[in-house]
C-alpha cells in the first residue's frame, strides 16, 4: 500500500520534505490506509476464504468472538467504517 501512496509525490509534480512525508501524521495515514485496503480484501475475499484463511478480518472475530458469519462480518465492518472515519 505505500507503494501507492508514495505517488501522492508524482501527482503533486513536487518533492513533498521529508518532515512532511514521515511525520507522525504521515505515518498514521500510511497506517489507516493499509489497514482500509486489508480490510476491503477480506471482505472481497471472504466467502473464498471460508475454510482456508486463517487471516481474514472476518473470520478471526468470528472464531475469536464465537459470531456468525453475518455477525463478524456487521463487526468488521464497524472496523472498517472507524478506519476510514479516522482518515477523513
Amino acid at each position: 500500500v505505500q507503494a501507492y501512496l508514495d505517488l501522492i509525490e508524482m501527482q503533486l509534480d513536487n518533492i513533498l520534505p521529508d518532515e512532511v512525508m514521515y511525520s507522525d501524521y504521515m505515518q498514521e495515514l500510511y497506517r489507516l490506509a493499509a489497514r482500509v485496503f486489508a480490510w476491503c480484501n477480506d471482505f472481497y475475499s471472504l466467502l473464498k476464504d471460508v475454510g482456508r484463511e486463517p487471516l481474514n478480518l472476518v473470520l478471526v472475530l468470528q472464531h475469536k468472538y464465537d459470531l456468525s458469519l453475518e455477525d463478524a462480518n456487521a463487526q468488521a465492518l464497524i472496523i472498517h467504517d472507524n478506519d476510514v472515519a479516522c482518515i477523513v
